[in-house]
């Protein structure tokens, strides 16, 4: 076959099908037709890398969870405590403590911008002084209620003025850093007029990122979650935890999501996740439990709360175990009992009645611990059985030790179990017997 050639630029080459996979180029470099002469628009590069070479040390704010400098999102639907949640980051913060079981590894100053919410930050503020203790006084947190507007050049440089002007103050008063930065909300701030403009939310990403290089600090910026329906919500699942252009949370160094589910359209969980990290892992990090405190009183006498928040990083594990327990307990309750059961369980109450050994514990559940011979005495005399009654008695225990929680110890013979209602004496006994109607 006749062989056939190309020409791309002033590189030119021939083929044929028979031709080697390398080819050599033309003696003449390839050029642009815009050739610009002496690489004025030529950008720099490197020329190979050292794999030896030892990588920077890895510097954090909040350990495995905000870089030291980056661009961080929190993001949350409405309710799920995201401004809460900031506030105790900051409280963290300034006290060098954790925030969501995880160290802090930097302390410095916290700059709060409240687009939202300004009248309610000295009441939140309070919360969590009786959370930190006086470790939190005198400590350098600087809320702006007024902050400026950045739907504009000019509001931008106004916030980095303001910024550089705190980070001074910082150094000056305290010795320390400014070190992060928090913009509460995105959309209030009008940073991104339309959600859903890629190149609006680049303009606001180019700012934050000035922001964080030059003061070396988190630019932290406070989201809101997209809707999703209602199945998915009270599942504790977003569909689209970040609301707007996909682009965003892309280009962000960390994103930490709140997830919530809800019953009867309150709140009845929190959870916090990492979404995403550049260098790092992501993934479940704790359930978030509330307590509401009195931090104050309003005009027409009733009291002013504010929520306080624990994190709990095994709350997951916990609650799986109580959906556990809470379906066995159901099956339990569904299940038919064998004859003699009840009359075992009365004879056991009766025993350990005589024995001083009925208890009301606390949470108000009761206990009962017998002696297995007293015990069975007991059943022998009210239960009805007649001759099959320690076959009977045998029968009941293994199903109450099964089904109910019944321990048997056979060292010491005796037989103990916890109720959530008072064993019933009387009502389901097979004999007449004037001691089966106590109380």
């Amino acid at each position: 076959m006749a062989p056939f050639s190309y020409k791309r630029g002033s590189l030119s080459v021939a083929c044929h099908e028979d031709a080697p996979e390398s080819l050599e180029p033309a003696d003449e470099l390839p050029t642009f037709a815009f050739d610009p002469g002496e690489d004025a628009l030529a950008v720099e590069f490197d020329d190979g890398l050292d794999a030896t070479k030892p990588l920077p040390v890895r510097l954090d704010l909040v350990d495995e969870l905000i870089p030291q400098v980056g661009r961080v999102g929190i993001v949350g639907p409405s309710g799920s405590g995201k401004t809460f949640a900031v506030g105790d980051l900051a409280a963290a913060v300034v006290t060098k403590t954790e925030f969501a079981a995880r160290d802090v590894m930097r302390q410095g100053g916290f700059a709060y911008l409240a687009y939202e919410a300004s009248g309610t930050i000295d009441a939140r503020w309070k919360g969590l002084r009786e959370k930190y203790g006086p470790a939190l006084d005198g400590k350098p947190f600087f809320p702006v209620r007024n902050p400026p507007p950045l739907d504009t050049e000019n509001g931008w440089n106004r916030l980095k003025a303001t910024l550089v002007k705190m980070h001074r103050h910082c150094v000056e008063k305290y010795g320390l850093p400014l070190v992060a930065c928090a913009i509460d909300t995105v959309h209030a701030s009008g940073m991104v007029m339309d959600e859903n403009d890629a190149n609006g939310w680049s303009v606001a990403l180019r700012h934050l990122k000035d922001i964080a290089d030059t003061l070396g600090i988190a630019a932290i910026i406070v989201h809101h979650s997209g809707k999703s329906g209602d199945g998915a919500h009270n599942k504790g699942e977003t569909l689209n935890l970040w609301r707007g252009s996909s682009s965003a949370p892309a280009a962000m160094d960390s994103v930490i999501g709140i997830k919530v589910e809800k019953r009867d359209g309150h709140v009845s969980r929190r959870q916090m996740f990492h979404e995403k990290s550049r260098d790092g892992e992501t993934g479940y990090i704790a359930d978030i439990e509330t307590k509401s405190i009195k931090v104050g009183m309003k005009a027409n006498g009733k009291p002013l709360t504010t929520l306080i928040l624990h994190f709990n990083p095994n709350g997951r594990e916990e609650r799986a175990a109580e959906v556990v327990a809470q379906r066995v307990e159901a099956k339990r309750a569904k299940r038919k009992r064998g004859e003699y059961e009840l009359p075992a369980l009365q004879a056991i109450r009766r025993t350990a009645i005589a024995e001083c050994k009925e208890v009301q514990m606390p949470d108000g559940r009761h206990a009962y611990d017998a002696t297995t011979e007293g015990a069975y005495q007991v059943f022998l005399r009210d239960a009805g059985a007649g001759s099959n009654a320690r076959k009977c008695w045998d029968r009941a225990l293994k199903a109450l030790a099964m089904h109910d929680g019944l321990e048997i110890d056979d060292r010491l013979m005796r037989l103990s179990i916890i109720t959530d209602e008072p064993i019933r004496l009387g009502a389901f006994a097979h004999s007449s017997s004037p001691s089966s109607n106590d109380e």
